[in-house]
């Protein structure tokens, strides 16, 4: 069944029918898990963020990786930083 599923899906998707790809996600739940709750429970939920937000599930992880990431380099930028005065402070303190 899954093997059908997917044959069809990949058929679908290599035809160049743009539309069809809206239902990817879902799709691939359903073909992995066998669970129509769970696939529709996730298609509507990632229907209303992208209504509510503007923006997909996706893109929020995307920004989210990219936030954490800016925030990380800051992180040690100001790291170094703290340990290049600590060092200059004891330098000065002997001579």
């Amino acid at each position: 069944m899954k093997k059908i599923i997917f044959l069809i899906f990949g058929y679908v998707l290599l035809s160049g029918c743009v539309q069809s790809t809206a239902m990817f996600g879902p799709v691939l739940t359903a073909a992995t898990t066998g669970n129509a709750l769970q696939t529709s429970l996730s298609y509507g939920v990632n229907l209303t963020i992208k209504e509510t937000t503007g923006k997909s599930s996706s893109e929020h992880i995307a920004d989210y990786k990219k936030k954490k990431v800016a925030e990380k380099d800051l992180e040690n930028l100001l790291k170094k930083h703290i340990q290049l005065v600590g060092e200059k402070i004891t330098l000065s303190r002997k001579n």
